[in-house]
């Protein structure tokens, strides 16, 4: 049940991120903020409040990098076609 639990906030904190990166103000501490909560509470539900000190460090670090981590995405999603390949 704990780590339904922590699933349950990670993917949370997954949305919550993906909705940060289509938004105009977003800010890089935003997704720190975001990442360091959930690490936090998926780390503490799980396995108590030592592994929430470590879910806050890899929250910050995950979330500090999940801006990096769209490049690729971006970059796929937004070029413009290719003029001589008609599907």
């Amino acid at each position: 049940m704990r780590t339904a639990a922590a699933l349950v906030v990670v993917a949370a904190a997954l949305v919550g991120m993906a909705s940060l990166l289509v938004r105009e103000g977003t800010q890089l501490w935003h997704f720190a903020a975001v990442g360091a909560v959930a690490g936090v509470l998926a780390g503490g539900v799980r396995w108590g409040w030592r592994a929430a000190l470590v879910g806050l460090a890899a929250g910050c670090v995950i979330g500090l990098a999940a801006p990096f981590l769209y490049i690729p995405f971006w970059v796929a999603f937004t070029l413009p076609p290719l003029p001589e390949i008609d599907l």
